[in-house]
């Protein structure tokens, strides 16, 4: 009898045809089954989950989820056990929850007086009770809109997230916020909801949001959203720029999270993935990948009439206002690997400055062979930086998995050239030399009339001049200097560019992104 929405557009299927939808809903009248975990409406609007059976005749199950108003669910998967995995957002605290891995609502275990949490929920085949459900979220509003499920029972989440200090992290790729008002984030949990195996940042210094996620059988994960960010990050990019007001993304990230095998922009001039009323607060967009993750297919909605499209299509050009759009990316399934280069611990400095950075090398669909790393710096000159790695390469990754060196950039620092001692006592010795002869002489001049006694005194006062001369001459001797006071200069000032490569099975990889050091 209220308002009953899809949220997300969101449905799955499980092995036997049986079909998953979730969403919001205001009913209290709103079809629920008995023996459910949430069989009525907490508040004025919560999540559902229903399950329906294959032939589409009668619900396997239908449950409420929520804790208050302003509870949806956005998105759900289903694995080889048909449990459904959901996600969400609550705003919230007596959400319900079991053997969470955050068990309250943001950082004051009240929502922080109303933002919303995002929410990972795993509910049993029968729809009886949760294997796990947990928050998910920081100080600021956080939302769930795409999860997955892997055939170990890992479930991988996307969304936003406006807690640009406290979004709970583990091993990311992207440790920080990356501005503006919100960042997409990518979490990996266990199959008991317990640990976070990783989770990271993924966002540049304007508005993104993830909305769809998916994973292959060698636990990579693809992820696509919308990003207004013209920094997003970037892995060997078919879109390299951002191209409108906001554009879709598509990106994927290696199986232990720790670096990106492929992320590009996909957009016109206009926006892609905007939600119906056009507000960039949730994106839409959906992903999906077939099981060695040799094709990628990625749907969302554009407003651009240059969206990038193919020839031989059904359709070619925009039909006008909003369109939706279909997209396949296709890539090797060979054995290869990626090089990922981490951030410099300092990016400018002067000459003698030093800097280091995380070098990861990845295994791509199984490779686990011998890479040889090396650097160059660019442009070459005198005294430029040099590069060199720790361990010595080469490094092997196992497979699907990724091993680290350590890249280190060290530039010369400007000596002073002081004078050397010997300049130092040849001076001396000079004058200890000539001042004596000088003085004797006066004083043989100043005694020569035996009889006036002003003579003699003027010439013994002549001879104590000279010796507190020969006392001060070396001092100020020795600070004297044969180069005018300069010295050896260091690495030229201006900007150097360090390129990372990989070789190995017959490739090479150059890493990135890319590395600058300026000396100043």
């Amino acid at each position: 009898s209220g308002t009953d929405v899809a949220t997300g557009l969101a449905i799955a299927r499980d092995g036997s045809g049986d079909t998953f939808v979730v969403g919001s809903t205001s009913s209290p009248n709103f079809p629920f089954t008995a023996e459910v975990i949430q069989p009525s409406i907490a508040g004025t609007s919560n999540g559902f989950v229903t399950k329906v059976n294959s032939s589409g005749s009668a619900w396997i199950y239908s449950t409420y989820l929520g804790g208050g108003s302003g509870d949806f669910a956005a998105a759900v998967a289903v694995d080889s056990s048909n449990n459904a995995y959901v996600t969400g957002a609550t705003q919230n605290a007596n959400f319900p929850t079991k053997n969470p891995f955050q068990p309250t609502c943001g950082t004051q275990a009240n929502c922080n007086g109303g933002l919303s949490d995002a929410f990972v929920s795993v509910i049993n085949a029968a729809g009886t009770s949760f294997v796990y459900s947990t928050f998910l979220g920081g100080s600021n509003a956080d939302q769930g809109l795409g999860i997955a499920v892997d055939s170990s029972g890992d479930a991988y989440v996307t969304g936003l997230t406006q807690s640009n200090t406290d979004f709970p992290k583990q091993s990311a790729i992207q440790p920080t916020f990356g501005g503006g008002v919100q960042d997409a984030f990518v979490t990996a949990l266990n199959p008991t909801g317990t640990t976070l195996l990783y989770s990271t940042y993924l966002g540049g210094s304007q508005a993104d949001a993830g909305a769809g996620i998916a994973v292959d059988v060698n636990k990579y994960v693809y992820v696509t959203g919308q990003t207004g960010s013209s920094n997003f990050p970037l892995a060997s990019a078919t879109q390299g720029t951002l191209s409108g007001g906001n554009d879709a993304f598509v990106t994927e990230i290696n199986s232990s999270g720790s670096g990106y095998i492929f992320s590009t922009y996909l957009g016109g001039a206009l926006n892609e993935d905007s939600t119906a009323s056009g507000a960039s607060f949730s994106p839409v967009g959906a992903i999906t990948v077939d099981s060695a993750g040799a094709n990628i297919y990625v749907t969302g909605n554009t407003a651009s009439a240059n969206f990038p499209t193919t020839t031989g299509v059904s359709q070619i050009a925009t039909g006008g206002g909003t369109d939706a759009y279909v997209a396949k990316y296709t890539q090797a399934t060979t054995a290869s690997f990626t090089v990922a280069n981490g951030a410099l611990s300092a990016t400018s400095g002067a000459p003698g400055v030093s800097a280091t950075s995380t070098i990861t090398v990845g295994s791509v669909n199984g490779f686990n062979s011998a890479v040889t790393l090396a650097c160059t710096v660019a442009p070459v000159v005198s005294k430029g930086p040099t590069c060199s790695f720790n361990p010595s390469t080469p490094v092997t990754p196992a497979a699907n998995s990724t091993v680290s060196a350590t890249l280190t950039v060290a530039t010369t620092a400007a000596t002073a050239m002081l004078e050397r001692p010997a300049d130092r006592r040849s001076s001396g010795m000079f004058y200890a030399m000539l001042l004596p002869v000088f003085g004797i002489t006066l004083l043989g001049a100043g005694m020569g009339s035996a009889g006036s006694r002003r003579r003699k005194l003027f010439g013994f006062l002549m001879l104590g001049m000279v010796l507190a001369g020969l006392l001060v001459m070396p001092a100020c001797g020795g600070g004297s200097n044969n180069n005018g006071g300069g010295g050896t200069p260091g690495t030229p000032a201006g900007a150097y560019t360090i390129t990372v490569t990989g070789t190995g099975g017959g490739a090479t990889v150059t890493g990135s992104p890319a590395l600058t050091l300026t000396v100043n």
